[in-house]
């Protein structure tokens, strides 16, 4: 039996380990070399007590012994967890999920599934590295999935939300984690630290307010924490700062 899963992120390269493992002919599609992503690559420690191999691999990941919630009128806890969790850079999380998929059978192709078509008990997909005719498929890529799409499933607009952020490289980052939770309107703000870089980032309800005001409500954050830092992005005079956007689910 031959299977596409649509997607090569974390869940898609298990996913296709898992099913190669069993003896299932897998192909397994993404349109990009593993990136970066604004959201994900943090792990529970319940996952790194699970699967050995996020817990003792060689990916670099950064270990997290407290985190700190903080409520939209300022009031503060700071807890340490019984075990640590870890966050791993994304993008380092993916290929080494890829890999593990690819060790197991599955078969990986970067390239854009253009088109699928179901006929006759198949799924017929095509992409510029050629058609494949499969048995099942899977659509694993993501928020703004095209598989889910094209089997007509529809997420409204309250389904999504919208998060913007800056990543900062650094060279000694922090084994904590702040979120704090925002006033006017749906959301939270983070600070995430990864193994070369902070993450920070802001996320509220799609279209439930403007993006600039997102950006004036995560510096404000931001430069609670370092001002050094909130003043370069200010002046966008720093090529260790990245800023990203993208729409995430908010199911």
């Amino acid at each position: 039996m031959r299977i596409a899963i649509i997607g090569a992120g974390p869940a898609g390269s298990h996913l296709a380990h898992q099913l190669s493992r069993k003896g299932f002919d897998v192909l397994l599609f993404d349109a990009r070399e593993a990136w970066e992503k604004p959201c994900g690559g943090g792990v529970t420690s319940k996952a790194l007590r699970e699967f050995d191999f996020l817990r003792d691999g060689g990916t670099p990941k950064q270990m997290i012994s407290s985190l700190s919630l903080i409520s939209a009128k300022e009031n503060k806890i700071t807890v340490a967890p019984r075990h640590d969790f870890a966050v791993y850079s994304r993008r380092e999380l993916s290929l080494m999920m890829r890999r593990r998929a690819i060790d197991a059978g599955a078969k990986l192709f970067c390239t854009r599934v253009e088109k699928t078509e179901f006929a006759d008990g198949k799924w017929n997909l095509e992409t510029p590295q050629g058609n494949f005719n499969v048995d099942f498929l899977i659509g694993a890529d993501g928020a703004s999935s095209v598989i889910r799409r094209r089997v007509g499933v529809k997420f409204r607009q309250c389904d999504f939300a919208y998060a913007l952020g800056w990543n900062v490289r650094a060279t000694d980052t922090p084994a904590h984690v702040d979120v704090k939770y925002l006033d006017e309107f749906s959301g939270y703000l983070w600070m995430f630290p990864r193994t070369d870089h902070i993450s920070y980032g802001i996320a509220s309800g799609y279209q439930e307010t403007s993006p600039a005001r997102l950006k004036e409500k995560l510096l404000g954050f931001i430069e609670s924490c370092d001002r050094a830092t909130a003043n370069q992005i200010r002046a966008n005079n720093s090529d260790l700062i990245t800023f990203y956007a993208a729409m995430i689910p908010s199911l």
